[in-house]
């Protein structure tokens, strides 16, 4: 059966003038106050329309760019943007809206924004008061919207899911497939062995050290990486 009757009339390129893209990150002025993050380690980006964005074709905003080896500086008549060019974390990307004082609406990646929250996808099992998902309206006079795990619109009008070649496991268990019991569970479990291995100091020690070793060998897949993407430009 053709689901193209289904099909949603979408725009989902973005003009080619507005976009300022590395080998592993793009950054697409929408307008001067709408940006979209992308970060991949393949460098493959996402160009359909999704279940959250329709439409990403506007005119080219006005901004100023100033780029050098190791940074990537970006100023609208709302806002300034400063990025690393590496993946995103608190310290290496940052926007600043205008207005305000030096100190106030800045935000660094990561962190949660006071949003007067948005929807809820559902409310199948509801009994009361349930959290809300994310929204666009916020004290602190901008907001930050997560698209990186709703579903692809096609051209023929069928859905697809993202290929989410970044998500780590665990993020995907406790976050995506889990519901709240699954949580519990897990967190009972965990705590339960906590008890019975706590005071067992040869135990404790040989975790410890599994804990560095592990944290040792991400830190050096980390260099590697940054010095061979810098080695490639």
């Amino acid at each position: 059966m053709s689901l193209k009757k289904y099909a949603v009339p979408t725009h989902p390129l973005c003009s080619a003038g507005a976009v300022l893209q590395g080998e592993n990150y793009r950054i697409s002025m929408l307008t001067t106050a709408l940006i979209r993050f992308e970060y991949s380690e393949d460098g493959k980006f996402e160009d359909h329309a999704t279940q959250m964005v329709y439409n990403r074709e506007f005119p080219d905003p006005e901004f100023r760019v100033v780029e050098k080896e190791e940074t990537l500086d970006i100023y609208t008549k709302n806002l300034e943007i400063h990025y690393d060019k590496q993946k995103f974390t608190p310290g290496g990307l940052m926007v600043r809206v205008a207005g305000g004082m030096a100190g106030e609406r800045v935000w660094h990646y990561g962190e949660e924004t006071k949003d007067l929250r948005g929807t809820a996808r559902t409310l199948d099992w509801a009994n009361g008061e349930i959290p809300l998902e994310h929204g666009i309206m916020s004290k602190d006079g901008f907001s930050v919207l997560n698209d990186s795990h709703t579903m692809v619109l096609m051209e023929n009008g069928s859905v697809k899911p993202r290929q989410n070649k970044g998500e780590d496991f665990l993020h995907w268990l406790l976050v995506r497939k889990l519901n709240t019991f699954g949580k519990v569970v897990i967190a009972i479990i965990l705590w339960l062995l906590w008890l019975k291995y706590a005071f067992n100091l040869v135990f404790m020690v040989n975790f410890l050290k599994v804990i560095v070793l592990i944290t040792i060998i991400y830190w050096l897949v980390d260099i590697y990486l940054r010095v061979k993407n810098k080695l490639k430009k």
